[in-house]
């Protein structure tokens, strides 16, 4: 782990070397505020909030918040759309039971729930429906249902109710158009807050669509074939609720257009990587129960496509999800189908310019990939998009993952690679030449398909780990996917002190700008930023020790906001006559051994803070672990929402 010793302390650069030096650069901020925190005036729900265009906008729990009724419906049981501007510092109760929100400049968009409320906001003589209501930020309140609901959404709360791609915000309505073609698919944008328009499907269909994810500026749908009554699919049947539909946001006239294979819900692994305008690579798993084929079946596909350990025998099966990929621009204009790898996969859909890879359960592909006497691992699996590619699957290749924390089931990426952390244990292999069995950092070039290999060993003059002799990373957490060029991931102690056979060996090494050893016990796992500096990993990072399994690393305007822990760093930041407590840390990514505790932070499995992206952040903060009472309800034991911009 490279981190940059203060001039006077120089002598300990042993613990760790130069930081290189990167683009990034601190935005400021225009009123000299940057960094102060402030408060809401709510205890909030533990929901991620909105940060978008100068707002936060997040959801208070009325019974955590002293049983205050907020939205007038007589009960204290619901969570209230609340907006803070932490510019001004204000609040506001926004006074209606919500689910989900969404931000597009001063327009704010509020998911109601009408049962939670006690409201029929659709006038349709029930209050059953989800409904979705807008606001503009100084509109005078309470909202009102025959002024401020613009439609009814498809049903029940999704996971993902609301998308925004670029200047537009996305859902599905309960009902599609009347015009040929006219889809539930509708959005809201600048130009047009409150005049919902309807997306049209190139092929014809009525269908009622779900959003599922959006990246890269492609949105990810999924068509009902249950309520239009069509067979979307071509499975012989109109019972598949989630079939494949994508949308190219990019360009404002494009219509969507249905794939034709089912996904097993919405709640499903995608990826696109962009390739050129209007273009990407799209990595997605289909479902053999709603599909009705066994897709991973050996004789689907041409010699050399089974594992080296595997036998060319049929799985028997139609309950895996099966790894797809397709070249939108070729397959929207009808030169190209989508492509069926035949890898079952699981939690993973990753798209690459030129490859897509997934994360193979060994039980749903009936082999032990990793052969080591057992089904019960998980292997990244990977194939290039070139036509007539066969999937890697050589015993050197096929390594089992550690499903650490951080989103990744152990497995993401960056920089058109593959980022994984390996488990000697489960691969039943020596990766480090250590008696000791590690969960390793590793990567590789996925698009040299079957000649790809796993770099283990990260060593250079200048570029690695930046410890003499030390060529191997441990990691217990490992981010979901890259933040503005930078994969956040862990750096464990004891890993680097068995390989470098120096018992207690530890690099949390670092407290208000000076190197200070703050304990002895070489357990702690410290932050890392790291980043490809041509075909080298190299782990950038700071001697903090980390909140256990929970790093929470986030990358953001040049700075690398983590969750420290009290304990682990032997160290109390808050104040509070104790060493218990998680601490939200910043530090430049540009410069080692400077961070700045900023507050208490909470437990959850979250990131550490949320952002726009450029300047505006905002965080979970825990009472008890604060011994503060943030929203006055005369407790400590709430989550409170705070925030700051830089």
């Amino acid at each position: 782990m490279r981190t940059r010793p203060p001039a006077s302390a120089r002598a300990l650069a042993c613990l760790a070397l130069l930081l290189a030096t990167t683009g990034c650069s601190l935005g400021g901020d225009d009123d000299g505020s940057a960094f102060l925190v402030k408060n809401t005036a709510h205890a909030t729900t533990t929901q991620p909030p909105t940060v978008a265009d100068g707002w936060i906008v997040y959801l208070a729990s009325e019974f955590a918040d002293g049983a205050t009724d907020l939205n007038g419906d007589g009960d204290a049981v619901d969570a209230v759309a609340c907006l803070f501007n932490v510019k001004a510092g204000t609040d506001t109760v926004l006074g209606v039971a919500a689910v989900a929100h969404a931000v597009l400049g001063n327009n704010i968009y509020l998911v109601v729930d009408e049962a939670a409320d006690g409201r029929d906001w659709n006038q349709d003589a029930d209050q059953l429906d989800y409904v979705l209501v807008h606001q503009f930020w100084n509109e005078a309140l309470p909202l009102d249902p025959l002024d401020d609901t613009l439609d009814t959404l498809v049903d029940a709360p999704l996971p993902v109710p609301l998308l925004r791609a670029g200047n537009r915000l996305y859902y599905g309505s309960a009902t599609a158009g009347p015009a040929v073609g006219e889809t539930g698919l509708r959005y809201v944008d600048l130009q047009n807050p409150t005049t919902p328009t309807s997306v049209f499907d190139v092929d014809g269909r009525q269908v009622l669509i779900r959003l599922v994810a959006e990246q890269a500026g492609l949105l990810f749908l999924a068509a009902d074939e249950t309520i239009a009554g069509l067979v979307l699919n071509d499975d012989g049947d109109a019972s598949d609720p989630h079939v494949l539909a994508l949308l190219d946001t990019t360009d404002p006239d494009a219509m969507l257009k249905i794939a034709e294979l089912a996904l097993p819900d919405v709640v499903v692994p995608v990826g696109a990587a962009f390739t050129a305008a209007n273009d990407w690579t799209v990595a997605f798993l289909v479902s053999e129960l709603q599909q009705g084929a066994d897709l991973n079946d050996p004789t689907l596909f041409p010699p050399g496509w089974v594992a080296e350990h595997c036998g060319a025998v049929a799985d028997g099966d139609q309950q895996d999800l099966v790894l797809h990929h397709l070249d939108y621009a070729a397959w929207f204009n009808g030169s190209a189908a989508p492509v069926n790898t035949g890898l079952a996969g699981v939690a993973r859909a990753l798209a690459f310019e030129g490859a897509v890879a997934t994360l193979a359960d060994e039980q749903d592909s009936g082999c032990d990939l990793n052969d080591d006497g057992d089904l019960v691992d998980f292997v990244p699996r990977w194939i290039a998009t070139t036509p007539g590619a066969l999937p890697a699957g050589s015993h050197a290749q096929m390594l089992a993952v550690r499903t650490v924390p951080g989103g990744a089931w152990g497995l993401s990426w960056n920089s058109n690679k593959l980022v994984a952390v390996l488990s000697e244990e489960l691969s039943g292999r020596d990766l480090d030449t250590s008696a000791q069995d590690h969960d390793l950092v590793a990567w590789l070039d996925p698009e040299e398909g079957t000649a790809a290999t796993w770099r283990i060993a990260h060593q250079s003059s200048t570029i690695g780990t930046g410890i003499s002799g030390l060529k191997f990373v441990g990691s217990d957490w490992l981010a979901e996917k890259p933040r503005q060029g930078r994969l956040g991931l862990s750096f464990e102690e004891s890993t680097a002190g068995d390989v470098l056979g120096l018992p207690n060996f530890t690099l949390n090494n670092c407290l208000a700008g000076d190197l200070v050893v703050k304990d002895s016990d070489g357990l702690d796992s410290l932050p890392v930023w790291s980043d490809f500096e041509g075909e080298k990993l190299d782990f950038d990072g700071i001697g903090y020790a980390l909140a256990t399994n929970n790093a929470g690393i986030v990358v953001v305007g040049g700075q690398v906001f983590f969750r420290g822990n009290e304990n682990n760093d032997n160290r109390s930041y808050n104040d509070d006559a104790d060493m218990a407590d998680d601490i939200l840390f910043r530090n430049p990514v540009a410069s080692g051994c400077t961070a700045v505790a900023m507050s208490t932070a909470t437990a959850l499995d979250e990131p550490v803070v949320y952002s726009d992206g450029l300047g505006l952040v905002a965080f979970h903060c825990d009472e008890a672990q604060a011994g503060v009472d943030y929203n006055g309800d005369g407790d400590q034991l709430d989550f409170v929402l705070r925030g700051f911009r830089f």
